[in-house]
């Protein structure tokens, strides 16, 4: 699955105080967007990576796991608009967001092999770090997320 996130600013917000945009697929990044790999943790010196403990293992254009997988960013109180690209050219997927390590998001977002889909929702930060549950994905032939 290629994952990119982009978070956005504040909702309401008439400038962009805040934003990020990661790219989780291999090879080279997208232009403008920050390449973080499979082994990427999350500090408080960089701002972002995964985070709890759980680590996923690369899979085609993203990242993929067993189990759920957790990526926080560091960021202002405030809420901000999160932008999710789920799709792999080579598998279809199923997959799965929660925000704040439990919310759910977005459930059982479906996309075909060499579909990609943008979805779209509100987080609201209150302590300065957006952790969130990454979708689980693996190949079609078994359940994404």
């Amino acid at each position: 699955m290629g994952l990119a996130v982009l978070i956005g600013w504040p909702a309401g917000a008439a400038e962009p105080a805040t934003s990020f945009a990661f790219d989780f697929g291999v090879g080279a990044g997208q232009p403008g967007y920050v390449k973080v790999l499979p082994g990427t943790v999350y500090t408080k010196e960089v701002g972002y990576g995964f985070d709890l403990g759980t680590t996923p293992m690369p899979f085609a254009s993203g990242v993929t796991s067993g189990k759920p997988f957790f990526f926080s960013v560091t960021a202002p109180e405030g809420n901000y608009n999160i932008a999710v690209t789920f799709g792999d050219a080579a598998a279809a997927c199923v997959s799965t967001v929660k925000a704040e390590s439990r919310r759910l998001m977005l459930e059982e977002v479906a996309t075909a092999a060499g579909e990609f889909e943008t979805r779209t929702f509100v987080v609201n930060v209150r302590n300065f770090k957006i952790p969130r549950r990454l979708p689980e994905t693996r190949p079609a032939a078994t359940r994404c997320g």
